[in-house]
């Protein structure tokens, strides 16, 4: 999410020093995550992140971030942005980037079935 690599998060675990650019990028994200999680309500903060913003489009909060798009992230969080809004922030062309020929529909049965759409 902040543009390190693996190996860079592996020796910062064994202790290693931190850049000044890398430490600035990850208290940033500490600082939003705690802000997102006490004073919009999110409970699971980590998994918060991992959901996307909207069915049918495979775009996370993850996203947004590692995109620099740290003010879209918080004003999604805080329910003043809403998740279109958002997505067109991200890639107005989302809606053609992630298009399909399927639905999911809930079946006569009441499972969810997926057909081609009409």
């Amino acid at each position: 999410m902040i543009g390190v690599s693996v190996p860079a998060v592996q020796k910062w675990r064994k202790g290693e020093r931190v850049s000044g650019e890398n430490r600035r990028k990850l208290a940033s994200l500490v600082a939003a995550q705690d802000l997102i999680a006490s004073q919009f309500k999110v409970q699971d903060i980590e998994s918060w992140f991992e959901m996307p913003i909207l069915d049918g489009a495979p775009i996370t909060p993850i996203d947004l971030w590692a995109a620099n798009q740290s003010f879209v992230v918080l004003e999604y969080a805080s329910g003043r942005l809403e998740p279109e809004a958002a997505l067109n922030s991200f890639d107005p062309t989302w809606r053609d980037a992630y298009d399909t020929a399927f639905e999911t529909v809930r079946g006569e049965d009441g499972h969810l079935s997926i057909r081609m759409k009409d």
